[in-house]
């Protein structure tokens, strides 16, 4: 197959991705103008994960019992993030981007879970037919 067919559909699907990462950071904006509380839990979560990275690379004997306490903040955070979108009125999923294909999520290429090999995705066979 042409290498240039490749090309222009690797850009059409960088610009698909581009596109919903922007609208997801206009939906957060006016979201956390609307709720700040979920910005602070955002970087919460942000700062939790720093965190348990370091406990991992470090490796300390005492670091189980911080990766558990870790591990239940973070499941705390997403249980108030979840209950504030309700109470506004938000779906679940509202602070995710929305992709095209929501099998790929518009790379082309749906990742194994089980490890076994990656297929391309339907969307992009059609994108080579188109």
């Amino acid at each position: 197959m042409d290498l240039n067919i490749h090309n222009r559909i690797k850009i059409e699907y960088d610009r698909r991705r581009k596109k919903a990462y922007e609208e997801l950071e206009k939906r957060k904006a006016g979201l956390y103008a609307v709720c700040p509380r979920l910005g602070e839990i955002e970087g919460e979560v942000g700062r939790a994960g720093l965190r348990y990275g370091k406990m991992l690379l470090t490796d300390s004997p005492s670091s189980g019992n911080a990766v558990q306490a870790l591990q239940e903040l973070l499941e705390n955070l997403r249980a108030e993030k979840s209950e504030l979108l309700k109470k506004y009125g938000y779906p679940p999923d509202y602070l995710e981007p929305v992709f095209t294909c929501g099998k790929c999520s518009d790379t082309g290429i749906i990742t194994s879970e089980s490890g076994g090999p990656d297929t391309v995705c339907v969307c992009y066979r059609q994108q080579l037919m188109d």
